[in-house]
């Protein structure tokens, strides 16, 4: 379970990335 949480989390980070945040809660939109 840990590797699948941490493939998630790696996934979620990338889509804050890549992808323009939704939600004005996520630390990568105020650094972006």
């Amino acid at each position: 379970m840990v590797d699948t949480l941490k493939e998630v989390s790696m996934l979620l980070v990338i889509c804050h990335i890549c992808l323009p945040p939704l939600n004005g809660i996520s630390p990568y939109g105020k650094d972006a």
